[in-house]
């Protein structure tokens, strides 16, 4: 698997979304969740470059943020 591809692929779909909630007059929003691109808090920097944060944002979730930085045993890495 190619991180940075999928990390570039996911950037653009939400890119392409996020042009059309704004010509619709929507606002939205990308929500961490574990194991998926934007679970891990750096991925976002990216997904949400030259975007107008009127339009899209971030929904920052600090229970998905604390089980993608967690140990597959459950206690702190």
């Amino acid at each position: 698997m190619d991180v940075r591809a999928e990390l570039q692929e996911v950037a653009a779909d939400f890119h392409g979304l996020a042009t059309l909630a704004q010509s619709k007059h929507v606002r939205m929003g990308f929500h961490n969740h574990t194991g998926n691109v934007g679970g891990p808090v750096w991925d976002i920097a990216e997904i949400l470059a030259g975007l107008d944060p009127k339009w899209a944002g971030y929904y920052f979730d600090p229970a998905h943020a604390v089980a993608e930085g967690a140990a597959r045993d459950g206690k702190s890495p």
